[in-house]
């Protein structure tokens, strides 16, 4: 039996990339906190606070501080949060991508209008 071109499944392509498409990549998998409801339940977020990042131990991405919470909701206790891939909190819900840069103390709140305002 001879090898020929239809005993190929997949060829992987090697990945070349820019330091601007690390930095998005590296951007959206930081990790954040973020309340269940917004993940499981499609819950609006109401309340984004950015804290101090939690440096975590060994963690191949940085925790960002950001604190997300479903609008409406009572907040859950911090055990009960999630920690994951900020990535994740902006496929549920991205209205809060112009933000991410803000500095630590930032607490901005929706408003009526649906846009953040500081808290």
């Amino acid at each position: 039996m001879r090898f020929a071109d239809y005993h190929i499944i997949s060829v992987l392509e090697p990945k070349f990339s820019s330091a601007e498409d690390d930095h998005a990549e590296a951007r959206a998998f930081s990790r954040c906190r973020v309340d269940p409801a917004i993940i499981d339940d499609g819950a609006r977020i109401g309340t984004i606070e950015r804290l101090a990042p939690d440096p975590g131990e060994g963690a191949r991405f940085s925790d960002t501080g950001w604190r997300i919470f479903a609008e409406g909701a009572p907040r859950p206790d911090a055990d009960d949060m999630l920690y994951l891939a900020i990535g994740v909190v902006l496929n549920k819900d991205d209205s809060i991508l112009p933000y991410l840069d803000a500095p630590v103390g930032t607490s901005l709140r929706r408003n009526a209008a649906g846009s953040f305002a500081a808290n």
